[in-house]
């Protein structure tokens, strides 16, 4: 099983930490994409980690399935909504427009 680099960080690491560890070789790690600015995605293996932070995988996440979103994936939900309440302005807007023949 792989995890995100943020799934990571929720456990209690740091970012640099991580990176650093990775860099190194000391965890297992796979390239699943790229991201902004050409910048590759990194997922890490469960398995390289050490055996606390194991554990608190284990903890968090429920029998059979992925722990709970990120709070911030919720609020996507409330961003696209956003996005389409301006996108609908803009459309009545430009309806308001008169055509130019």
């Amino acid at each position: 099983m792989f995890l995100t680099v943020e799934q990571v960080i929720e456990l209690g690491l740091s970012r640099a930490n991580i990176y650093r560890k990775m860099a190194a070789g000391e965890w297992a790690s796979r390239e699943v994409g790229t991201g902004r600015n050409g910048k590759s995605i990194r997922m890490l293996a469960l398995a390289s980690l050490p055996e606390e932070i194991q554990r608190r995988w284990l903890e968090l996440t429920p029998p059979g399935g992925d722990p709970a979103p990120p709070p911030e994936k919720s609020t996507e939900v409330s961003a696209n909504s956003h996005a389409t309440t301006h996108e609908s302005a803009l459309t009545a807007a430009l309806a308001r427009l008169p055509l130019v023949a």
